[in-house]
């Protein structure tokens, strides 16, 4: 007679057998989804954005409980411009797994792009409990924070990303513009030096700097930077209206005005162009043209509602 197996022992042996039968779908259905998601990264790789967001769109109703797909579909989305989907998508990444920091930091991306700058605060603070040392996102944060105009958060936060990434240009880069804005132009000009040393060839800094050495007083300097800014964008009106005023200080009233008039013919909508030239030509004797350009510059800076009449 064949002994009879205890009951504990065939229940035990269905439950493991149940349970091994549970582990290899998961298993499979792991390997499905990540299989996805490698086809969708290989389309967007071969720079094959919409085939990779229908894709993402059937991977998500396919796997509704997959944080990483929804991670994947929100970043695609936000590539073709539906920043709207992206935050929705972004958003349920979140729900269904909070512990994934990515997904913070893309919201905040989004968000700051699309204007939510609240939002994209709150998302990137977040992140970075998570992520301290990541200095992308440092720099992400004191951008919104600039755009929030809370000054002293976005300067901390520039300076965290300088310090984690010294050899980066755009932490420089900000914080030179902050403390330019501030008033603080030694501050700025050392940052903008560091900018300039990590990346040459771009425009911005330059005339930036010039500013900075104008502000303290420096016309030399200032000249020197805006010479080399014109150089590298002879378009720029900028360092052509830093120019003008560095030759107007020096009382070179026509230099100045050619200056100050190739500044104006790239952005006629800058009333401080015209402000300048106008205190160029009236030092020069034009009084007519002086006059022309004070009156532009006025018309510039008047509110909306008062050359309206007041009108709502």
């Amino acid at each position: 007679m064949q002994a009879q197996r205890p009951p504990g022992l065939t229940v035990f042996v269905a439950a493991f057998f149940a349970f091994c039968l549970f582990q290899n779908a998961r298993a499979k259905a792991q390997d499905a989804e990540e299989s996805l998601r490698q086809h969708i990264q290989t389309e967007l790789n071969a720079g094959r954005v919409a085939s990779a967001l229908e894709l993402a769109r059937l991977a998500v109703g396919q796997y509704p409980k997959s944080a990483g797909l929804y991670l994947l579909l929100g970043m695609i989305e936000f590539q073709q411009g539906a920043s709207e989907q992206a935050r929705r998508d972004l958003r349920q990444s979140i729900e269904l797994d909070a512990t994934v920091p990515k997904g913070y930091y893309e919201l905040g991306l989004v968000d700051f792009q699309s204007g939510h700058l609240r939002d994209a605060a709150q998302s990137l603070e977040t992140y970075l409990r998570v992520e301290p040392r990541d200095a992308e996102g440092a720099l992400l944060l004191g951008r919104v924070y600039q755009r929030l105009s809370r000054i002293d958060l976005a300067r901390q936060q520039f300076q965290t990303a300088a310090s984690l990434a010294p050899q980066e240009y755009f932490p420089h880069f900000y914080l030179g513009r902050i403390e330019e804005r501030e008033g603080d132009f030694s501050a700025s000009l050392e940052q903008l030096k560091q900018a300039i040393q990590i990346n040459p060839r771009l425009y911005d800094p330059y005339w930036l700097a010039g500013e900075a050495e104008l502000g303290a007083g420096d016309a030399d300097g200032a000249e020197q930077f805006f010479a080399a800014a014109t150089k590298l964008e002879p378009g720029g009106y900028q360092a052509h209206e830093g120019m003008g005023r560095v030759f107007l200080a020096r009382g070179w009233t026509e230099k100045a005005a050619g200056e100050l008039a190739l500044a104006l013919r790239e952005n006629p909508a800058a009333s401080s162009i015209h402000c300048a030239l106008g205190e160029a030509y009236e030092k020069m004797g034009r009084a007519v043209d002086a006059q022309i350009e004070f009156h532009a510059c006025v018309q510039l800076n008047a509110p909306r509602s008062a050359l309206s009449g007041g009108a709502q």
